[in-house]
């Protein structure tokens, strides 16, 4: 209860605070100044950061003259060269140390080909079971298998560019009608073996060097 005594009014102690108390009270407006003073530490530093920022970025155009300007590209240019090529060396020694992912053409076409191209059996799309029986289908093959184990270890641009320019144009010769498999039927099997082309041996002379 609040009052009067000789030296004034009297002001109720918070709880803790007073006679008995366990001064908990006192400890809690401790603690909140203690952190209401680091808040404005805090607050005052970023400020004071700020404005150092903003007269350091004054100073750098004041200094900064063509000349400077020129410099500081180039070294910019340099460093930036230089982190590229060691991107570069570590990819080019990554390469290196791969190998093939299929050992031959025939794992090639089993592991790779016959999993990825799906075609319903057709006159437009011939395919033989025993594609290893023709010379030539083997050979385009292998061409495809080699290209496409030096896209893979290049960038995804380079697998794009393997289906366009590598596979699409050689499949599309494979199983066409009239060419290479022609007799033979995925369902079916082989059809045989043809003869290649017919040649004559030219006349004695034709390709020696006058």
């Amino acid at each position: 209860m609040s009052g009067y005594d000789d030296d004034g009014p009297v002001v109720p102690a918070a709880d803790g605070d007073g006679p008995g108390g366990d001064g908990q009270g006192a400890r809690s407006v401790l603690a909140l100044t203690v952190e209401l003073g680091d808040a404005v530490d805090r607050a005052v530093l970023k400020r004071v950061q700020t404005e150092a920022d903003a007269m350091a970025a004054i100073a750098f155009e004041e200094l900064l003259t063509p000349e400077l300007s020129v410099v500081l590209q180039e070294r910019a240019r340099q460093a930036t060269a230089a982190v590229l090529d060691n991107r570069d060396d570590d990819h080019t020694a990554e390469l290196a140390g791969a190998g093939p992912l299929f050992t031959t053409v025939q794992d090639w076409v089993a592991g790779f080909l016959a999993r990825v191209i799906v075609r319903w059996p057709s006159q437009d799309f011939i395919w033989c079971p025993r594609w290893w029986a023709h010379a030539e289908v083997v050979s385009r093959l292998t061409g495809l298998w080699i290209t496409w184990e030096q896209a893979r270890l290049g960038s995804p641009a380079d697998i794009n560019t393997w289906w366009l320019q590598q596979l699409d144009p050689h499949l599309a010769v494979i199983t066409a009608q009239g060419g290479p498999l022609t007799g033979c039927n995925q369902n079916e099997g082989h059809g045989g073996t043809r003869a290649g082309l017919r040649i004559e041996p030219p006349p004695p002379g034709t390709f020696e060097s006058p």
